[in-house]
């Protein structure tokens, strides 16, 4: 018979090998996430400091490791599909990928028949992304409706125009669809700084001395835009505007207010020069298109849809099987300072959202209790869709403690700003500069003091902040409540298209079962995508392929505590390797990793 002492051994042996063996899988199993930086942003120390110290959160929190690197960012010429081919290569060990940056984004587009005819749509979809073994099609090209190039160059004396929904220039330039570059000098009357006003229907970009002041480059109107310049009498400014009209009424109206003015006047005339900084007025040339593009194929213009064409956009999602769509193996979410550029630039947004991130890891976050629900006049309170959002949220944060009202958009920031919720649902229209209550996406004010960490937008185009071609876009609603806010944002859950009641329904059930919100995602549109995938598949693409998230994914509903303490002490460097270059994880491009 074996002594005690003996069998004590072999048993702490046993249990022993057993925690060895549970400790490796749970180490190889695919519980990693991957944070992909745009190759710009990581040669920053402050911001590679912040992602390290948001990765030591997340394991001293979760024990979740996550692998940083890399990635040509879209304006350096980064693609979609060989970001898409890194994390097919990691399928195995990642359950989720953060994008921090300008990150390539992948677009989808169709022609849709509408009581009104057809309708060409492109917009962004990080589905893409998430779908590691499905086939996505490239099989046409479509835009929207064209009249041509460049038109022709000439001058004007003035720069403010309306000419409700006619033409600038009848018989010479069409009446939609087309876009104006204006260049030349400021001769500034007066010393002082001034604040500018710019309205206009539709995109807008100003420079003064080619710094950009104004970038708002989507299909608006009646919304003012802000900036300041300081300027010195008889001075020469060099100033540029880039104006396009989409569809409908077209006017630009450039104010001032300089000094001790009380109210914006209209920029007189007397102040433009042209390209020769000696005549009076501006230089102006005029397309035929909304991109300011000088040429396009003759089959392009007034063509909406060409099939049989490829154009690096997909129209077209399915399995191996031949099915509309397949499951989505991963979760995506963006961390993209550049969608939120009205109240400072990138990477001041981006440290300061890192930091109440870091701030909520440590335990320095209070958790409300509360959850609200805003809805607009046109919805009302009784809409039977909702009911699909109250017992969500009723499961998250129990019956009594949900609110649920009529908000205009004044309320609606009252609210989120007091100290009662943690999570805020809208629902109702929107678009991406602003949500149906009235809110503005400029009433967002910088360093805001939210509640919620979540905000759940059930509306149309919050997160929508890309130009035609999925370039990073000045800002969205959906941006704003995240990276201009302090405390509270800390997730943005909605879509780059269309959305609704109808579509967002079911998501509090998955995070009820305290996943991360990243998963809970992930599961919610597997789930969506096959209930709907025997319909029509433009209504399913129309209704679904924009739904995102943006902020933090490793968010759970109840608030953690960190049960390790682990301090990045190596820096994100480059690594030399073949023959003394740098190559990225698919042997090409030259960059940065993590050591």
């Amino acid at each position: 018979m074996k002594s005690w002492g003996a069998f004590m051994k072999n048993t702490l042996e046993y249990f022993l090998g057993v925690f060895l063996l549970f400790y490796v899988c749970a180490w190889s199993k695919a519980s990693d996430i991957l944070i992909v930086v745009d190759d710009e942003m990581i040669k920053d120390n402050e911001i590679r400091n912040a992602i390290n110290t948001y990765t030591d959160d997340i394991w001293n929190t979760y024990q979740v490791n996550a692998s940083i690197v890399s990635f040509k960012s879209q304006k350096n010429g980064g693609k979609a599909t060989d970001l898409k081919e890194i994390l097919v290569s990691k399928k195995d060990s990642i359950t989720g990928a953060v994008f921090v940056g300008d990150i390539p984004r992948a677009q989808f587009e169709f022609y849709q028949k509408t009581e009104e005819g057809f309708r060409y749509q492109r917009w962004v979809t990080d589905l893409y992304f998430m779908d590691l073994d499905g086939i996505w099609k490239d099989t046409a090209a479509g835009g929207p409706e064209a009249y041509g190039g460049k038109l022709f160059d000439t001058t004007t004396t003035t720069l403010n125009f309306n000419v409700v929904n006619g033409s600038p220039i009848p018989g010479k330039v069409p009446a939609d669809s087309f876009s104006i570059a204006y260049s030349g000098y400021i001769k500034s009357p007066v010393t002082a700084l001034c604040s500018l006003q710019l309205t206009t229907d539709n995109d807008r970009r100003l420079w003064i001395n080619d710094s950009l002041l104004i970038d708002a480059w989507f299909n608006n109107w009646d919304i003012p835009y802000y900036s300041a310049f300081q300027f010195q009498k008889d001075s020469l400014y060099k100033f540029k505007l880039n104006y396009a009209e989409e569809f409908g009424d077209a006017y630009l109206t450039l104010k001032w207010k300089c000094g001790d003015n009380a109210s914006y006047q209209p920029i007189p005339d007397s102040v433009w020069r042209q390209n020769d900084k000696s005549t009076r007025g501006l230089n102006q040339t005029y397309y035929g298109n909304i991109f300011m593009i000088d040429s396009l194929p003759e089959e392009d213009i007034k063509h909406l849809w060409i099939s049989g064409k490829s154009n690096g956009v997909f129209d077209g999602h399915y399995s191996k099987s031949g099915a509309v769509s397949d499951s989505f193996e991963i979760w995506v979410s963006r961390i993209d300072p550049n969608t939120a550029g009205f109240y400072g630039n990138p990477k001041t947004l981006l440290l300061r959202y890192f930091e109440k991130i870091h701030s909520y890891y440590l335990g320095l976050f209070k958790k409300r209790t509360r959850s609200a629900m805003f809805l607009t006049e046109e919805g009302g309170l009784n809409n039977p869709l909702d009911q699909k959002f109250v017992d969500g949220l009723s499961r998250l944060y129990s019956l009594d403690s949900l609110d649920k009202s009529i908000a205009d958009g004044l309320e609606y920031l009252d609210n989120i700003k007091s100290d009662k919720y943690d999570w805020a649902l809208y629902g109702g229209h929107g678009g991406q500069t602003g949500l149906g209550n009235g809110l503005d996406i400029t009433q967002v004010e910088r360093n805001m003091c939210v509640s919620p960490r979540f905000f759940h937008f059930a509306c149309c185009g919050p997160l929508t902040c890309y130009d035609f071609y999925g370039n990073a876009n000045s800002a969205s609603v959906g941006s704003e409540h995240i990276f201009n806010t302090i405390n509270g944002g800390f997730v943005s859950i909605g879509s780059s298209k269309t959305s609704g009641s109808d579509q967002m329904d079911g998501f509090m059930y998955y995070a009820f079962e305290h996943k991360f919100i990243g998963e809970s995602f992930r599961e919610w549109v597997n789930e969506r995508v096959k209930r709907n995938q025997y319909g029509h598949k433009e209504d399913l693409y129309d209704w679904f392929y924009g739904e995102s998230i943006i902020g933090d994914p490793m968010q759970k509903l109840e608030v953690p505590e960190q049960k390790t303490i682990r301090i990045h002490k190596v820096k994100a460097q480059q690594k030399p390797q073949k023959n003394g270059k740098l190559y990225d994880l698919l042997g090409r491009i030259k960059g940065l990793t993590n050591l």
